[in-house]
């Protein structure tokens, strides 16, 4: 029996189908941009915390901020060769 006389007529039945096939679209484009969005804030959040934890935990060794850099790396190579 073809879909035009089945039970619900084909002009019935289509816009019904194309109806769902839309809201799943709407649902699939909805976590797409939600994945996006958590995507972004977790790299902001990296960003920041990652800053935040380079201030209160340096690293060893003498601080070169606001140096020359090549007389920072010979002070830094200077202070770990072997004598």
């Amino acid at each position: 029996m073809p879909l035009e006389t089945a039970g619900l007529g084909g002009a019935e039945r289509r816009p019904r189908r194309r109806r769902v096939l839309r809201w799943i679209g709407y649902l699939l484009a909805g976590l797409a941009g939600l994945v996006v969005l958590l995507a972004i804030v977790g790299a902001i959040y990296q960003s920041v915390e990652s800053s935040n934890d380079l201030r209160a935990h340096s690293p060893p060794g003498p601080s070169c901020r606001g140096k020359r850099f090549t007389r920072c790396i010979f002070i830094v190579w200077a202070m770990e060769a072997p004598l």
